[in-house]
This record gives structure tokens, C-alpha cells and sequence, in this order.
């Protein structure tokens, strides 16, 4: 199995293509850089910018805890590693080309700009993308977040999907939610959520290698797209104010009101027809 990964460079990103290589090496690794830290403008108020700031440590401070120390390496590949710095070189004739000459049976995408139409004629035909959302209710960016924000919090998961040109609507090949608990901070939820994610990655090249077909299922109902421009610091006024008052409690008090999505797997559970809206 001529395994490919093309993702970011967080601890998230790392700790998935390193997980996966160490279990079945890799015969390309392509690694772009991606921004650090978030800007946070100038003209917030004082309570935003605390609630900012605090937000995106405690972000760090659990992805150290969840993803060290696999995210904090590159892993030995036993193929060919390239980086680059921009979505526009993601795309680039020679980042193809590697791409193709890797003969590859499987590339997974994780964290990084679209590909293009030239990129995607180089691509196998097993090129599926990790979402860090539930497909199609939240694609886009921050679809970790806005579940909480509009106190949907069982719509907090992962969608595997084959990448096509549009933003996280290709057909799905698996989904998952991760537990949760009391206590957990909305980043416990995310990282787990990306462990889980994994986890179903090396169950999806194992179902490959056993000659299985991945052909995924049509992506129905309605969602929305959200852009990196969507989010705002007050948002956050309104979600670290539901973990404080104890919505998780509620949540996981109170199933029936909270009725859960049917999701798309390949281990039996079921078929995607719901829709939160």
C-alpha cells in the first residue's frame, strides 16, 4: 500500500501523518507551513482581547498534552519529504509532479489549502481530505467551535471525505464523534476529536489493503460553509459562558434533547440522512 499525506505543520497535523507513517511508512510526505497564532486586532475591547488570548493558550496547552510527543517530530517516512509555505505552492507543477511520480494508492490531505484542478489530476483516486467538522452540517473553518456556539454539541466530529474541488463536500468515506466528558474544555473536545480521527485513518488503509472499495456516500441536507472571517473574539463571550454555567452537564444529561446525526461509517453505523437545521 503506496501510502501519501499532504498536511499542516501544528502538533495536530503531525501527530495524524506521524501516527500513520509509523504504522505503514509513507512514500510522500508534503508538509505546509501554516500561521501560528491567530491575529488579534488591535481595536478589541479589554475583555475580548483577555478572552482571546486565554482561548488560544489553552489551545496550545492541550495539544501539547494530546498530541506530544508524536506531534513535535517528523516522522521517519522512508520516502520523500517536501515543504511549502503557501496554498499557491501546494498547487504547484513540481509539488504535482511528486505527487505523481509517487504512484500512490492512497493520499490523505489534512489542514491545508484547497487543491487545484492540476493537482487533483495528479492525485490517486483514494485522495481523501480529514475535516475537523461534521459534513455537510459545518465545513469550512473553526467547525470545532460553532457546534458549541450554537449549542449543538453532538455535531462536534470528524468527516473523512474524497477531495474534490469544492470546500469539504466530497462524498464521505467516515465520520465520528468523540466521548465527552463533565469537565472537558472545549479543546479536550477538539484534540480527542482528532485522535479518534487517527485512529480511523489506520482503520481505513487496513480496510484498503484488505482489497476493500472506499466509494463513499453523497453528501445530503443542509449545513453551512463557514469562513475564516466568521469568527469573531465576542464569540467567545457567548461559549466559555455555556461551559461555565455547565452545559456539558445538560448535554450529556439530557440525550433526548439533543438527538444525535446518523453518520456515514465504514464499520457499521449507519448512513448520513440528518440535518441539524
Amino acid at each position: 500500500m503506496r501510502l501519501g499525506i499532504i498536511c499542516g505543520d501544528r502538533l495536530r497535523h503531525l501527530f495524524f501523518a506521524n501516527t500513520l507513517i509509523a504504522r505503514f511508512g509513507a512514500e510522500l510526505f508534503v508538509i505546509q507551513r501554516r500561521e501560528y497564532e491567530p491575529v488579534c486586532s488591535k481595536f478589541l475591547c479589554r475583555e475580548d482581547k483577555k478572552l482571546f488570548d486565554a482561548h488560544f493558550a489553552l489551545r496550545e496547552k492541550k495539544e501539547i498534552e494530546y498530541f506530544s510527543p508524536l506531534g513535535q517530530k517528523l516522522g521517519e517516512t522512508g520516502g520523500k519529504v517536501a515543504f511549502v509555505k503557501s496554498e499557491k505552492e501546494l498547487n504547484s507543477d513540481w509539488v504535482a509532479k511528486l505527487v505523481e511520480d509517487a504512484k500512490l494508492d492512497v493520499l490523505f490531505t489534512f489542514g491545508v489549502g484547497l487543491l487545484g484542478k492540476d493537482m487533483l489530476y495528479a492525485c490517486p483516486c483514494n485522495t481523501i481530505n480529514l475535516h475537523g467538522g461534521l459534513s455537510p452540517w459545518f465545513r469550512g473553518c473553526a467547525t470545532l467551535f460553532w457546534p458549541f456556539y450554537f449549542m449543538v454539541p453532538q455535531y462536534a466530529g470528524f468527516t473523512f471525505h474524497f477531495v474534490e474541488q469544492g470546500v469539504d463536500s466530497g462524498r464521505i468515506v467516515d465520520q465520528g464523534c468523540p466521548d465527552v466528558f463533565v469537565g472537558d474544555c472545549i479543546h479536550d473536545v477538539g484534540c480527542r476529536t482528532i485522535v479518534n480521527a487517527t485512529y480511523a485513518a489506520v482503520a481505513l488503509v487496513d480496510l484498503l489493503k484488505s482489497g476493500k472499495r472506499l466509494d463513499g456516500v453523497e453528501q445530503r441536507g443542509f449545513g453551512k460553509l463557514f469562513l475564516k472571517s466568521d469568527f469573531k473574539p465576542r464569540h467567545l463571550r457567548v461559549v466559555n459562558r455555556l461551559f461555565e454555567e455547565g452545559f456539558l452537564k445538560e448535554y450529556l444529561g439530557n440525550p433526548t434533547a439533543f438527538p444525535k446525526p446518523v453518520l456515514v461509517s465504514q464499520f457499521g453505523k449507519g448512513v448520513l440522512k440528518a440535518s441539524w437545521r
